[in-house]
């Protein structure tokens, strides 16, 4: 199946400028348009961009403050943005840790790319994200998976107790 990403709109989300850079860079040599990308220096402003705007997919830093990408992916599952719940995300990361894998997993991320990106392994990721049969996502299935950080557990608390007590039901 192919993919036209001229149409396709994406959000770049890392607290580094020139890891957004180049993946912007990356992107537009895929063919995306450079209207059609948007960019966040963290998971906050990735989160106010899923509520302001539709975006076809993501892709997002792992490591960041104060809402790292594992919360933005699982606000998102959980269908707390205006975007769908199960919306192709991409994490980036230049600590692929086994921790943070497994959560991504369980959050069914899409794919995990290795920093520093390489345009080959972008687009062979993407192209598979785009192209894979979408998931029904049950939102509240989502709840029960801890990403370990002080966001999760403030916003997703008392959230997390009511779910698991119907999901055990």
């Amino acid at each position: 199946m192919t993919v036209d990403f001229s149409r396709l709109r994406a959000l770049i989300v890392d607290d580094q400028m020139l890891v957004r850079t180049l993946v912007a860079q990356a992107l537009r040599t895929m063919g995306f348009a450079p209207e059609n990308l948007s960019q966040a220096v963290d998971g906050s402003f990735a989160k106010r961009t899923l509520e302001a705007k539709p975006i076809d997919i993501v892709l997002c830093d792992v490591q960041m403050e104060p809402m790292n990408g594992l919360d933005v992916l699982k606000d998102l599952r959980c269908g707390r943005t205006s975007n769908p719940p199960n919306l192709p995300f991409v994490f980036l990361s230049g600590h692929p840790e086994k921790s943070n894998i497994v959560i991504a997993a369980q959050l069914h991320a899409d794919g995990f790319i290795i920093k520093p990106p390489k345009p080959v392994d972008m687009e062979k990721t993407l192209r598979l994200a785009l192209t894979r049969p979408r998931p029904d996502i049950d939102p509240f299935s989502y709840y029960k998976v801890a990403t370990g950080t002080a966001f999760d557990r403030h916003v997703f608390g008392d959230l997390v107790t009511q779910a698991s007590l119907l999901l055990d039901e």
